[in-house]
């Protein structure tokens, strides 16, 4: 008996020996996750802090995030001829420690929104088809109206119609000089594996902005035998062949695995350890936030042929609020009071104002101080692709501008003339913003922002399902880069961006990014100022 349950002596070392490897191979990327990440998270989020203390002077309701974003942006151009470009690269690689973090996993402080929608009043039957109908006729006539005005504005400016027929190498950044935040929508479709002897490869840099391409035998790319189309010449006498690489041993495997799964092991730990916590002293945070995350980790391993339907954020959204009732009824706590604990009034700004008689914050308040780093860092991109945006710019900011204008007053009336409540006719208006930006925006409106989240989430679901299929019927092929990056970025948001950079169109995607940007920019803006908002919320039968 006492056989049976002795631990296998060589399984255990072989363990001991994976996590050894794993360790090792993640020491670096530990350092920086678990040490540097959140000290440039906190320092960032101090300095929002103080900026919005600034506005808060001023009297002008501006979120302190996208101020900030704006800010860096600038003082980053600014920079740049006073002490030199190399050591603005050096301010960017500092910057870039939270800001490559943010953005990455910048979908990740989306889900809160789909996770509170319970709380959401209810919509009836009339109201959703309406909504339903606003939203398909809104998309693909703003889609096409983008296509139709950039292509107008080529036609009209001689200096974009030169741009639009030059199909040249446009001199992109590499990606390995790159911050780091350029490459976070990146899909994780690499796996770390042990070490294994190098074959003779032929290397060749893609065009614009991509990573260095290795052309491997088709053995080690389909991981078996595959015939070569030549015959091989047999070996000459007295010449010795070299000896094959002996295959991975058992703890090599495991640390392989464990590599390429290390953050899920991770936040699975994470969340039993919280359990302890969540028992005892009633604090569900920890365990919300580890939970929340680990699902995230988890949809993100869907085939990427299968995320269209199967969007990260909401596979995340529906297994978080599974996860938060099962945890309510373990510890007999109603549904909806366990929702009201996930994200609680208190802010960062809030806490460190000190404001008294506060409820301890949620996992939802940690994901929304996260979103406004992420806001902030998305003046990186916008700085490594300032000569696009400077050669383009009434590419970019003039359809921008137009859609931005037909976004804040068609919307709201429309929906006011069909009956649609009036705060989710001033979340209309934010439709085609990213969700970063255009939470602050309709926050300032007064509008529905959990709401507001299905709306940007399914626009660019819509972005990447619809959108190329509207950009066939209207001819634009994959030359036009300019068109397909501002067409589908102002109206897809960073979903359909992130499509076309994994597509291999780097170009259309800094378009993309950029147009996204400056659409949101400007709303966020028209919001901030009081008489704008006063005349959309009359719009929406305010």
């Amino acid at each position: 008996m006492s056989q049976l349950i002795r631990p296998d002596s060589a399984l255990v070392g072989d363990l001991a020996a994976a996590m050894s490897i794993t360790i090792k191979q993640q020491l670096f990327r530990l350092c920086r996750a678990w040490l540097l990440v959140p000290l440039g998270t906190v320092l960032t989020l101090v300095a929002l802090w103080g900026l919005d203390s600034v506005i808060r002077l001023s009297g002008v309701a501006f979120p302190a995030s996208v101020a900030a974003m704006l800010l860096l942006f600038l003082g980053l151009i600014a920079l740049e001829p006073v002490v030199g470009g190399r050591r603005v690269k050096a301010v960017v690689a500092v910057v870039d420690v939270p800001a490559a973090f943010a953005l990455k996993y910048i979908n990740l402080f989306f889900v809160p929104s789909f996770v509170l929608l319970p709380l959401s009043p209810s919509v009836g039957a009339a109201e959703v088809g309406k909504i339903v109908g606003v939203f398909l006729v809104g998309f693909v006539v703003a889609t096409a109206a983008t296509v139709y005005i950039v292509r107008g504005l080529q036609m009209v400016l001689p200096k974009a119609r030169r741009a639009r027929d030059e199909d040249e190498d446009d001199g992109g950044i590499q990606l390995a000089e790159m911050p780091e935040s350029q490459t976070a929508l990146l899909p994780s479709s690499t796996v770390s594996m042990p070490p294994a002897p190098q074959p003779t490869a032929e290397t060749q840099r893609l065009r614009g902005v991509g990573p260095l391409c290795t052309r491997l035998p088709e053995r080690l790319i389909h991981g078996r035998h595959v015939p070569s189309r030549t015959p091989s010449p047999a070996p000459a006498l007295g010449v010795a062949t070299p000896p094959r690489s002996p295959p991975p041993s058992r703890a090599q495997r495991m640390a392989a695995v464990g590599t390429t799964y290390f953050d899920e092991i991770t936040y699975g730990a994470l969340f039993l350890g919280s359990l302890p916590v969540l028992y005892s002293t009633g604090y569900v945070m920890p365990a919300h936030l580890s939970l929340t995350t680990l699902f995230f980790l988890l949809a993100r391993r869907v085939p990427p042929q299968y995320q269209r339907m199967l969007h990260p954020v909401l596979t995340c959204a529906a297994l978080t609020i599974l996860g938060v009732y099962l945890l309510s009824a373990s510890t007999h706590t109603p549904f909806k009071h366990a929702l009201k604990t996930y994200k609680t009034p208190s802010t960062y700004l809030s806490l460190f104002r000190s404001t008294p008689s506060l409820a301890p914050p949620g996992a939802g308040n940690i994901f929304a101080a996260l979103l406004d780093v992420s806001i902030v860092a998305l003046a990186l991109p916008m700085y490594s692709h300032r000569s696009a945006l400077l050669s383009h710019l009434p590419l970019i900011v003039l359809p921008t501008l137009l859609l931005s204008v037909g976004s804040l007053t068609l919307y709201p009336l429309l929906c006011s003339t069909l009956g649609i409540a009036p705060a989710r006719a001033l979340a209309f208006s934010a439709r085609s913003l990213t969700l970063a930006l255009a939470q602050p925006a309709v926050a300032n409106l007064g509008g529905d922002t959990q709401f507001l989240a299905v709306l940007c989430i399914t626009s660019g679901i819509f972005g990447v399902l619809v959108g190329p299929r509207i950009l066939r019927l209207l001819g634009v092929g994959e030359g036009e880069y300019v068109v397909r990056g501002v067409a589908l970025g102002a109206n897809g948001s960073a979903v359909a961006t992130a499509w076309l950079l994994q597509r291999g169109e780097p170009r259309a995607a800094a378009m993309g990014s950029l147009a996204m940007v400056a659409l949101g920019v400007a709303v966020v803006v028209a919001c901030a100022v009081g008489s704008v908002r006063d005349g959309i919320a009359g719009l929406a039968g305010v």
